[in-house]
């Protein structure tokens, strides 16, 4: 995450996620953050997000790949997801930055928070910081969901036990 006034010209980040404007060295502003929900929500309904290529022996064949996918902004989607979903989805992955839902409004996402896709599951900003909403699906006890990974809990962050400045060196 990165706080600034202005656009921002860093390319950095996972290749799914990266927006057009990026690419295109443009920069990047709060629209960019629409772009990666509407990734983000289409990762979550699908188990894939968008622009994926498939199969690629390298990590730069397939950034690569990714890039030219998303310059296009075709997204296709799975039969199960909703017209209400495909509809957000769609409105916030615009390649035009201007165009894209919220970003010729300002940046409270207003226009998000009231999409019918949110009114459908009942979701509003409010219900969700008072934690009013319930989880379709609750664990049976604590742990029912997290894999037996030999005793390793990864709900903590271990302190490190040395001086050294670099994290890395902790952890290996």
């Amino acid at each position: 995450a990165k706080i600034a006034e202005d656009s921002n010209l860093t390319m950095c980040g996972t290749p799914e996620y990266v927006p057009p404007e990026l690419i295109q060295g443009l920069g990047y502003d709060y629209r960019s953050d629409y772009w990666q929900y509407g990734i983000l929500l289409f990762e979550m309904l699908c188990g894939f997000t968008p622009f994926e290529p498939g199969f690629c022996a390298d990590h730069a064949t397939k950034a690569r790949l990714i890039y030219e996918r998303i310059l296009m902004g075709r997204v296709d989607f799975p039969r199960h997801v909703s017209q209400e979903a495909r509809d957000l989805i769609k409105k916030l992955l615009v390649l035009d930055p201007d165009q894209r839902l919220d970003g010729r409004l300002d940046e409270t996402a207003r226009a998000i928070e009231t999409h019918p896709w949110f009114g459908y599951h009942k979701m509003t900003v409010a219900g969700v910081a008072k934690k009013k909403i319930s989880p379709c699906l609750m664990p049976a006890s604590e742990n029912s969901f997290q894999p037996n990974m030999g005793g390793i809990n990864f709900t903590r962050i271990p302190q490190p036990n040395t001086t050294s400045t670099n994290v890395l060196d902790d952890v290996y």
